[in-house]
């Protein structure tokens, strides 16, 4: 069957035949795309490249703002420093400093984004900016390859590398300089504005929409899309969000302050400048803003993203989208129950297994697995109930949450869905089922039309993605970028030859979420009434395990993301 896009293509090369005269004339009706890697940006020139299978276009490695350097580091991105010649856009940029693998890699000249656009000559495309995950403390831009997505969907597909850790989050009176943005401390938020303000200045010249723009993002990257609904220094700069494994992360300035006061203990100790802790808080104690803030300042960006201990999901040890009264309202998300928030169409994802891996990683579990322990049966019934209920908890904080909060407001533009493909036996192996099922990231893969998840080396000899469910899998990537690609252009992601997608609704046993599902051959794809209300799920929690259970549960879960807000 002719999917959407290509239908759409069809007939604008029909409708380009049949108006040769006008357009020989000088009359055309429509404005068309100059199918030329060369493009003029802001700055200069970029000459970009044909993919290998000539579907789509890229230009990668853009700067989209100065190196955030020497006196611009916790500052608002600057403009793009201009050049000469024509920029070559054929190699990513560098990704931002940051811990990966234990070890530093990156830098700190890192404002870089990519784009890919379809191989046609059409104009006026809606446009997707895609916010990574990490935490907001590691991965790249870099890693979302857009050339499949922006083909299949008839976009233009962005991906960005904003600053991450403390060079992106980081709140404190030493690097306050009066200027309420830049003292919000939410560079990174700052880095995502300027990248939404380069598309809106150069979406045409990749044949864009400046006026149909999507911020997208994934895990850290939804969150901070989620906090942009709420800023006023993103009016106007987009049309749509799309909220992928996301939720309500947002910091007091006091805790950020706090968290700040432990980066500068450890700097001062691992610097050399002081003897220990109680040295560093004495030297706190007794210096200046302008002390601390040479002190930062001089430190090197290696040390600055080592001075936190990782945080795997945990809010507690990173702060970060800090509720500073300009950036980011003092009231954080409750401004959306006064209509203080940007009315357009949200579609909020989550992955029916969201905590598998992360339950698995756990230090409470994980050493078990090698040894045999984890399958003894006291402790796997254990690890199952936190797998279950931890994956609730954690997929309804990215959707049913924020859903519930955005229809009470008034919003009716709201779309939810759940991925399940990896969780059931007739698709994926034992192994993965058993112990992460369709975990955080799952969708991923079949947005971009890569296979990215870990999941897939994580059992040697059992792999996720096999030969077998590869055509359910490659049924399911098209329908889920054809649903992205309706939502794109239109605000809605309803698809006319598969499953309509209806409107989230909290209406008890109505219809309200997309089931994305496959088997090994055919689409499973459903809506449903499914609703996995954080309360009731605490109970049913509660009332389903033993004290022992519990006990070893609240450890795992504790300081968890998706715990903020849930009653003990």
């Amino acid at each position: 069957m002719i999917g959407v896009y290509e239908m759409k293509r069809f007939f604008l090369v029909f409708v380009a035949g049949i108006m040769a005269v006008s357009i020989l004339s000088g009359c055309s009706m429509f404005s068309t795309f100059d199918q030329n890697v060369e493009q003029q940006v802001t700055g200069g020139k970029v000459s970009g490249a044909v993919t290998a299978d000539e579907a789509a276009l890229s230009w990668l490695g853009v700067p989209y703002a100065a190196a955030p350097v020497n006196e611009l580091r916790w500052h608002a991105p600057a403009d793009v420093v201009a050049w000469n010649d024509v920029r070559d856009a054929t190699s990513y940029g560098n990704v931002c400093t940051q811990v990966s693998g234990g070890k530093v890699v990156g830098d700190e000249d890192c404002l870089y984004l990519n784009v890919w656009r379809p191989n046609t000559n059409e104009a006026n495309l809606p446009v997707m900016v895609y916010v990574h995950g990490g935490g907001n403390r590691n991965d790249s831009g870099n890693n979302y390859v857009g050339d499949k997505l922006a083909a299949q969907a008839n976009a233009i597909v962005i991906t960005i590398n904003y600053r991450l850790d403390v060079l992106g989050y980081l709140t404190t009176p030493a690097l306050r300089t009066g200027n309420a943005v830049e003292d919000s401390g939410n560079f990174a938020l700052l880095d995502i504005q300027k990248a939404l303000q380069w598309v809106q200045g150069n979406a045409a010249a990749f044949g864009g929409d400046a006026k149909n723009v999507t911020l997208a993002g994934q895990s850290a990257g939804a969150r901070d899309v989620m906090a942009t609904l709420i800023s006023p220094e993103f009016k106007g700069l987009y049309q749509k969000a799309i909220l992928m494994s996301g939720g309500e992360t947002l910091s007091t300035v006091e805790d950020g302050e706090a968290t700040a006061d432990t980066v500068i203990s450890n700097l001062l100790v691992s610097s050399g400048t002081v003897a220990d802790a109680t040295a560093a808080e004495n030297w706190l104690k007794s210096a200046s803003d302008a002390d601390v803030s040479k002190f930062l300042y001089d430190q090197p960006a290696e040390s600055l993203v080592m001075a936190l201990p990782s945080a795997i999901i945990r809010m507690q040890t990173f702060t970060h989208l800090f509720m500073d009264g300009t950036v980011i309202p003092k009231e954080g998300f409750d401004v959306i129950a006064s209509g203080n928030y940007f009315k357009v169409p949200v579609m909020l994802g989550s992955n029916y297994d969201e905590f598998g891996a992360f339950n698995l990683l756990d230090p409470a579990f994980f050493p078990k697995l090698p040894t045999g322990e984890l399958d003894q049966p006291e402790n796997f019934d254990t690890f199952t109930k936190s797998k279950e209920y931890g994956s609730q908890l954690y997929a309804s904080f990215c959707v049913e949450t924020f859903a519930d909060r955005l229809y009470a407001a008034g919003m009716t533009d709201i779309y939810a869905y759940r991925m399940q493909w990896g969780h059931d036996l007739d698709v994926a192996n034992e192994a993965i089922v058993k112990y992460i099922g369709a975990t955080h990231g799952a969708d991923v893969d079949f947005v971009f039309g890569y296979e990215m998840n870990p999941a897939n080396k994580m059992f040697p000899g059992a792999p996720l993605y096999t030969d077998e469910n590869a055509p359910g899998r490659e049924l399911l990537t098209t329908a889920v970028m054809n649903y992205y690609g309706n939502f794109l252009h239109n605000g809605d992601p309803k698809v006319s030859d598969t499953v309509t997608w209806s409107k989230w609704t909290p209406t008890t046993e109505q219809e309200k979420i997309m089931i994305f599902n496959a088997s090994d051959t055919e689409l499973k794809n459903e809506m449903s009434d499914m609703y996995w209300n954080r309360d009731e799920v605490m109970k049913e929690l509660k009332e389903n395990t033993t004290e022992d259970q519990q006990k070893v549960i609240d450890g795992v879960y504790k300081g968890r993301f998706f715990m903020i807000g849930v009653e003990d």
